[in-house]
C-alpha cells in the first residue's frame, strides 16, 4: 500500500514538474548510503573524519567550566560530534564515554533556528538580516 501511495503521489509531483517552466525535478532519497570515493582519483581527501578531528580537539582541552556553543545545535545531544565513528556509524556506548568526558570540561549552549524541544538550546539567528 506505502509503495503504491508512494508511486502515485510520485508520478503526480512528476506531471506537474513537466508542466512548470523552467523544468522542475524532485529527488527523493529514501536510502542513507555514502558514495564510493575510491572509484576515481580526485584531487580532493574523501578520507577526513571531519567529527573524529573536532572530536579529540574538543576533548583534548585542558580545563574545566569552559563554555561550548554549539551553533545548529537542533536537539543539543551532540550525536554528531560525540557518538559518530568511521563512516556516520553511530556508537551509543561510546557516545556515552564521550559525553561524559565533555560534561566535565564543559557548560553546553545550545543555539538553532528551529531547535527540537529542549531547554538547552535557544531559538535564534546569528547573523541578523538587519
Amino acid at each position: 500500500m506505502a509503495v503504491s501511495l508512494y508511486s502515485k503521489i510520485s508520478s503526480k509531483i512528476a506531471h506537474i514538474g513537466t508542466k512548470l517552466r523552467p523544468r522542475v525535478r524532485l529527488i527523493v532519497d529514501k536510502e542513507r548510503v555514502l558514495g564510493n570515493f575510491e572509484a576515481s582519483v580526485t584531487g580532493i581527501r574523501t578520507n577526513i573524519n571531519k567529527e573524529e578531528i573536532s572530536r579529540e580537539y574538543v576533548l583534548s582541552r585542558a580545563g574545566k567550566g569552559m563554555a561550548f556553543l554549539d551553533v545548529g545545535a537542533r536537539d543539543g545531544e551532540l550525536t554528531y560530534l560525540l557518538g559518530i565513528r568511521g563512516n556516520l556509524d553511530f556508537d551509543q556506548d561510546f557516545y556515552r564515554q564521550n559525553m561524559a568526558a565533555f560534561q566535565a570540561k564543559y557548560t553546553y549552549f545550545g543555539m538553532d533556528i528551529q531547535p527540537a524541544a529542549d531547554s538547552r538550546v535557544i531559538s535564534g539567528h546569528y547573523c541578523p538580516v538587519d
